[in-house]
């Protein structure tokens, strides 16, 4: 495995805010995924396991993400926020203030959303006293409310990150035993540096991915507290537009709240996602981001979601039963890609498999 080094910096050191022009945002990106592609190997291996579900998704050539709460680990994609800090920034965001700088100030950019023009009418008819005791009822209620909010954050952040994961050891028994089936799955071999990394349809459905290696190391990656805020407030907006706890997905939604609260980092999910303990450093691993549209509900709201990425290659576990080799092959002659074999040479004082025709 290359050092993944420069590639961390980059990224830890890379903040992209919703508000950045689209050419600015190209621009990071690129040089984010050069970063990446330095130390991208010409093949990443994906170990299944001889199922209905894998052995169809290698017939239709599918890729599929799963979200975070389903991997092994129980710390991915999972959020590591210092609470005693997001608990006195909470505090200093919602302390009471003047009527007219609290009006000013919660309604500064809301111009188009009839729902919060009715609420700032509302409270900018309400006398001195009653708006004093209105805001300390708001106070207290948004306070007690976003603390509670911010500590489901790293619950709610595994249940929307999705992630397909690859791996650069193909003859690590290890990870045969441990992802297929003691030796008894299947390993598709991809090549992903042609790009776009899959196809950008999946039946009529836009999908984009990319590709980033993982990072590991010995502490979580600490979520920046303007980014905790950030989820705290569009929760809050959510609730003043009267929508319930599940976002709406909706273009125009998406473009409501980016135009009233922007994203300081849409970077955070891939470092949320990409830091990872060494204790796991022998898998090698890659992981595969896919996005939809903002209107593909399916993709957003399900365990996982799909897309489209032909293997170049199909490895046969050492103890695939004969029954599920023939199927695996006849799928790999269909696709014209060659087929191995995984073996033990007895004679090598190494403990990796080696791979047979």
């Amino acid at each position: 495995m290359l050092s993944r080094d420069p590639f961390e910096k980059k990224l830890n050191a890379t903040i992209i805010p919703q508000d950045f022009a689209p050419e600015e945002k190209i621009r990071i990106y690129g040089e984010l995924k050069a970063e990446a592609d330095k130390v991208l190997p010409e093949k990443l291996y994906r170990f299944r396991r001889c199922n209905e579900y894998s052995m169809s998704a290698f017939a239709n050539d599918e890729v599929w993400v799963s979200k975070s709460s389903l991997m092994n680990d129980g710390f991915d994609a999972r959020p590591y926020v210092v609470m005693e800090e997001i608990k006195a920034r909470i505090g200093q965001l919602c302390q009471p203030i003047g009527e007219q700088e609290f009006i000013h100030h919660l309604f500064l950019h809301i111009g188009k959303n009839a729902d919060l023009k009715k609420l700032r009418k509302h409270l900018e008819g309400l006398s001195q006293d009653e708006l004093q005791a209105r805001l300390m009822e708001i106070y207290d209620y948004v306070v007690n409310d976003m603390i509670q909010a911010s500590l489901l954050i790293p619950v709610v952040a595994q249940q929307t990150i999705k992630i397909g994961c690859f791996t650069e050891e193909l003859v690590s028994p290890y990870m045969w035993g441990l992802y297929a089936d003691n030796e008894a799955g299947f390993a598709l071999e991809y090549d992903f540096r042609d790009m776009p990394a899959v196809e950008p349809e999946y039946y009529g459905k836009k999908r984009e991915a990319y590709l980033c290696p993982v990072l590991y190391g010995q502490d979580r990656y600490n979520v920046p507290t303007e980014y905790v805020l950030y989820l705290l407030e569009i929760r809050l907006l959510y609730q003043l537009m009267g929508q319930s706890e599940i976002p709406n997905y909706s273009n125009e939604m998406q473009q409501t709240l980016s135009e009233i609260l922007p994203c300081p980092d849409e970077t955070v999910p891939e470092k949320i996602s990409l830091h990872k303990s060494e204790l796991w450093k022998q898998e090698t691993e890659w992981r595969l981001f896919v996005t939809g549209d903002n209107d593909d509900i399916d993709f957003h709201t399900k365990d996982a979601g799909c897309c489209i990425k032909k293997p170049t290659a199909l490895y046969l576990g050492r103890r695939v039963s004969s029954f599920n080799e023939r199927i695996l092959r006849t799928l790999a002659n269909e696709k014209g890609i060659p087929v191995y074999k995984m073996g033990l040479d007895d004679h090598s004082p190494s403990y990796q498999l080696v791979v047979e025709k």
